[in-house]
């Protein structure tokens, strides 16, 4: 049942995607350009992932073409852009809470303390920093933030729940 929501949340997904950029390139909006690279990009990583799949299950043969290219898309490309973007993420995450806490506190101190053991942690740089640092950090994950996950979602399940009954019991009118 989830794979069948994913995947039509992902066609769903793409449409909208596909159909916005589609409609910036051909009235040319403002930045039309970077809907161009988006489309033209999308093609052929889609292609590239499609084919090489296909090659993974004895469909088509696996030229080197199509090695070198995947490897290039995927493994120089995609994997950088994502460790780049990853690296923003830490940083800015890091220095909202920094902003947040103003470290003011002892409880303070002690959560940005967790905070960089686990960033630093969960990246290989963490592991060449120290050996124990990764088990840190999944210890912390596994043992610490689990259980308040778990009880975030147990909170949003039963305001979903609520929600769903005052909808379907006609009570919520919604924004008019």
């Amino acid at each position: 049942m989830l794979q069948i929501i994913g995947a039509l949340a992902l066609g769903l997904g793409t449409f909208g995607l596909v159909r916005l950029h589609l409609r910036n390139a051909i009235q040319r909006r403002a930045q039309w350009g970077y809907s161009i690279v988006l489309l033209v990009s999308f093609v052929v990583m889609a292609t590239f992932s499609i084919l090489n799949t296909l090659a993974e299950k004895k469909i088509v043969e696996r030229g080197p073409v199509l090695e070198r290219g995947f490897s290039i898309l995927f493994d120089y490309t995609l994997i950088q852009l994502d460790a780049a973007m990853f690296s923003l993420v830490a940083f800015y995450i890091f220095s909202a809470a920094y902003r947040a806490f103003r470290i003011r506190s002892v409880e303070a101190s002690i959560l940005m303390f967790t905070a960089m053991l686990v960033m630093i942690g969960v990246v290989p740089l963490g592991a060449q920093i120290s050996p124990a640092l990764p088990t840190i950090a999944n210890w912390v994950l596994a043992q610490l933030n689990a259980p308040a996950q778990r009880a975030i979602e147990f909170g949003v399940g039963i305001g979903g729940l609520a929600m769903a009954i005052r909808l379907w019991l006609s009570l919520e009118r919604g924004v008019t």
